[in-house]
């Protein structure tokens, strides 16, 4: 064989690996993005369960839109919904003692009445806006955020909801 033809051969076998192995590395990232999607479907439907806790969800998140703040008040009033009462909306007095709404808060918390604390999306405003006033809110570990406004017996609690999320910002 000819050196010129020794040497085409070589280059076309190259660019055959190349082209393998990048083929390989694009099904091997297709295949993690497919079932990535596929498990935020699945808890996707977990929220939009007969409880009503997908509605609570998001009615909360709508607020935060509504009221054009930051992602990062949304995931606090999730949290703090799903830790107060697996976001569900309880019946006046199905509360921890004198805690409503979604959000467990109490009156005496300075957030509002019983009445307006058991409306989902005043307790959230509420919340929320208070939420952003606080010093680095945004980059403060997800409960002690919460544990700000929320003012909990025990704000480690929040903790359990870190990792529900892949925020950066979300882990102490």
């Amino acid at each position: 064989m000819a050196a010129p033809v020794r040497r085409g051969l070589i280059a076309t076998l190259v660019i055959l690996t190349v082209l393998a192995a990048a083929s390989f590395g694009l099904y091997v990232l297709w295949q993690a993005a497919q079932s990535h999607s596929d498990r935020r479907a699945v808890q996707g439907r977990r929220l939009l369960r007969r409880d009503g806790s997908g509605v609570v969800a998001s009615t909360m998140v709508g607020v935060v839109i509504k009221r054009d703040l930051p992602e990062r008040a949304a995931v606090l009033a999730l949290a703090a919904g799903l830790q107060e009462s697996k976001a569900r909306q309880p019946a006046l007095g199905e509360g921890d003692r004198d805690s409503v709404g979604v959000l467990q808060a109490a009156p005496v918390a300075g957030l509002g009445t019983e009445a307006q604390l058991q409306d989902i999306q005043y307790a959230t405003g509420s919340s929320s806006t208070r939420w952003s006033k606080i010093d680095n809110w945004d980059t403060m570990a997800l409960a002690d955020a919460i544990q700000e406004v929320q003012v909990s017996v025990d704000g480690s609690y929040y903790r359990r909801h870190e990792g529900e999320s892949p925020r950066p910002w979300l882990t102490p």
